[in-house]
C-alpha cells in the first residue's frame, strides 16, 4: 500500500468510527466516497522505485491540500445562500399541517417524469443504433466499439444531461413510493430500474450497471435521515445486489471483445472466472496511478508545463467547436493522444488531481488545482447536505446531483468531470427556474 493509501485509510477508519451508530450519515457524506476513490486509484503501488514514490508523495500532497480547502469551503458556505439559490429556482409551498417528510408527487408530475425517463431510454438506444449502424451492433459494442457514424458533441452532452436527470427520476420515484406509500411510484421505480440496467449494459462500463445500487442506498439513507425508515432494508439488498454485481462482473470478461450479434456476447460470458474479473478491475484502477507517474516524469523535463491549462479549457468549453475549430481540448484528451489515441476518437484518460495539476505547473500546479477542486467539492457537499433536509422532491433531486458533483473530480480528467458535475446541476436549476416562472404566468391568467 502507498503512503497515500495508508493516510487516507486512517481518515476513512476515523469516519467509520465516528459514524458507527449512524451509517446512513456516512452514506450521505461525500467525503467518505472521496476517500474510497482515493484508495482505489492511488492506494496501491510499489513505492520502492523512486519515480513511484515521488508520484505517491504528489498524490498525498494533493489530497492534503484538497482536504483543507474542502472543509474550509464546506464550513464557510452559508446555508442561507444555498436556500436562496434553491428556492429561487423552485419555491417550496409549505403545507399547513406539515405532515410530509417528502412532499407527494402529483399525478401530472408522475406522468411528466415517466415520459422524460422513457424519452432518455429511447434517445440513448436510437442514437447508438444510428451511430453503430444497427441496434444489434449498438448492443454489442461493449466499451471498446467505435461508431461508424459520428455522434455530435452537442448530442453527447444532451444525452449525458438526460442520463443524470433519469438517475434522479429513479431516485424520486423510490423516495415518493416509500415515504408516501405510493404503489404506482413503487412499481414505476422497479420498471425504470430494469430499463436502466438494459440500456446501460451495452456501454460495457461496470460503474453504469452498478449505479442503480447506489441510487437505492442513497435514497434509503435519505429516508432514514427523515425517519421514514428505521434501518436499511438489508433483505432487499441481499436479493438485488448479487444479481447486479454478477452482471457487472460478467461485463469485465466481454467488454473488450468484438461481437456481431448479442448471442455471441452471451456465449462469451465467463461468470465463474473471478480471477479475470479481479485482474481487469485492478488494471482499471492502477492505470490512473500510472498516468500520474508518467506526467510527473515527463512535464518539466521532456515537455513544458501548461500553466492554468485546465482552468482555461473549462472556461472556453461552452463555446461550440463548430464556431472555434481550434478550441483547446481537455487535458484528458491530450493525455489520451499522448498515449496513442487518434485525435478524432472520443477517448479521454485521467491522471488524478495531482497528475493534471502537475502538468499545469509542477508542485505549484498540484497545490492550485487541489485547492480549487477541494473548494468546489466542499461547496457541492454543503449544497447537498442542506437540501437533503428539504421536504421538496425537486430539491432532493437537486441535492442528489450536488452530492454526485462533490465526488466527480477525484479520478481526474477535470474537463470531463466538470461536464458531468456542473453542467447538469446548472441546467437543472435554470430549467426549474424557467418552469416555475412559466407556471406562475399561466396561473395568473
Amino acid at each position: 500500500m502507498t503512503i497515500t493509501g495508508v493516510f487516507v485509510s486512517f481518515i476513512l477508519f476515523l469516519l467509520l468510527y465516528i459514524n458507527r451508530r449512524k451509517f446512513n450519515g456516512l452514506v450521505l457524506e461525500p467525503f467518505f466516497w472521496i476517500c474510497v476513490s482515493y484508495i482505489q486509484y492511488f492506494g496501491f503501488a510499489d513505492i520502492s522505485q523512486s519515480s513511484v514514490l515521488v508520484t505517491d508523495l504528489a498524490n498525498l500532497f494533493g489530497f492534503i491540500v484538497f482536504l483543507v480547502f474542502y472543509y474550509i469551503s464546506r464550513r464557510n458556505t452559508k446555508t442561507r445562500f444555498i436556500y436562496k439559490i434553491s428556492t429561487t429556482a423552485w419555491p417550496i409551498k409549505i403545507l399547513s399541517n406539515n405532515k410530509y417528510s417528502v412532499f407527494p408527487l402529483s399525478r401530472g408530475a408522475i406522468i411528466f417524469l415517466t415520459i422524460a425517463f422513457a424519452s432518455w431510454a429511447f434517445l440513448d438506444l436510437y442514437t447508438n443504433a444510428v451511430a453503430y449502424g444497427s441496434l444489434d451492433a449498438a448492443l454489442v459494442r461493449f466499451y471498446v466499439g467505435r461508431p461508424i457514424n459520428e455522434i455530435p458533441i452537442s448530442t453527447i452532452r444532451f444525452l449525458n444531461t438526460l442520463f443524470t436527470a433519469s438517475v434522479g427520476i429513479i431516485l424520486v420515484f423510490r423516495l415518493n413510493g416509500v415515504a408516501n406509500k405510493n404503489l404506482l411510484c413503487r412499481q414505476l421505480f422497479w420498471i425504470m430500474f430494469l430499463i436502466f440496467e438494459i440500456v446501460m449494459i451495452p456501454k460495457g462500463t461496470v460503474g453504469y450497471v452498478v449505479y442503480p445500487l447506489f441510487i437505492i442506498v442513497i435514497t434509503d439513507a435519505i429516508l432514514i435521515k427523515k425517519k421514514v425508515l428505521s434501518s436499511f432494508p438489508y433483505i432487499l439488498y441481499m436479493i438485488i445486489f448479487p444479481l447486479v454485481l454478477m452482471i457487472g462482473a460478467s461485463l469485465l470478461t466481454i467488454r473488450g471483445g468484438v461481437y456481431d450479434r448479442p448471442q455471441e456476447a452471451i456465449e462469451a460470458l465467463d461468470i465463474g472466472n473471478w480471477g479475470k474479473h479481479r485482474e481487469a478491475t485492478d488494471r482499471g484502477y492502477s492505470i490512473v496511478f500510472e498516468y500520474t507517474e508518467k506526467i510527473i516524469n515527463t512535464y518539466g523535463n521532456q515537455k513544458d508545463y501548461l500553466p492554468f491549462y485546465t482552468l482555461y479549457s473549462i472556461l472556453v468549453n461552452p463555446i461550440p467547436r463548430e464556431l472555434w475549430p481550434g478550441k483547446p481540448y481537455g487535458f484528458g484528451k491530450i493525455l489520451a493522444m499522448d498515449a496513442g489515441a487518434p485525435e478524432e476518437s472520443g477517448v479521454s484518460y485521467a491522471a488524478g488531481i495531482a497528475g493534471e495539476g502537475f502538468a499545469n505547473g509542477g508542485w505549484v500546479g498540484v497545490a492550485f488545482l487541489a485547492g480549487l477542486v477541494g473548494a468546489l467539492c466542499g461547496f457541492f457537499a454543503k449544497f447537498a447536505f442542506t437540501l437533503f433536509q428539504s421536504p421538496s422532491t425537486i430539491h432532493l433531486l437537486v441535492a442528489f446531483q450536488a452530492w454526485l458533483a462533490a465526488q466527480y473530480f477525484i479520478r481526474g480528467d477535470m474537463l470531463s468531470a466538470w461536464g458531468q458535475a456542473v453542467y447538469p446541476l446548472v441546467f437543472s436549476l435554470v430549467a426549474l427556474w424557467f418552469i416555475s416562472k412559466i407556471s406562475r404566468l399561466l396561473t395568473r391568467r
